[in-house]
């Protein structure tokens, strides 16, 4: 496994993988450039938000094509969620 680390609009290639634990404003913005950067079959794991806040998050990308594989979510203290989206292809 190989990671890169840096800004989405300087990557020239896709991914099979991508994986983002930031806020959700932030998933929100840069979904488009995170579903660019997701090679077509490629899956997109996220987390960084609340169980409330799923929808808007999955929302973003299921807008962009991109379909549901998973969902997490846990309630020990503050809780939160994740969600995992595959790129179709």
């Amino acid at each position: 496994v190989r990671y890169r680390e840096g800004e989405l609009r300087t990557l020239r290639r896709q991914f099979d993988a991508v994986l983002a634990n930031i806020h959700r404003e932030a998933l929100i913005e840069l979904a488009p450039q995170i579903s660019a950067v997701t090679a077509p079959g490629g899956w997109v794991a996220m987390s960084g938000f609340s169980p409330a806040q799923l929808w808007m998050v999955a929302g973003a990308f299921r807008e962009l094509g991109l379909q549901v594989e998973e969902e997490q979510h846990h309630e020990d203290g503050w809780g939160f969620s994740g969600v995992v989206l595959r790129k179709p292809g």
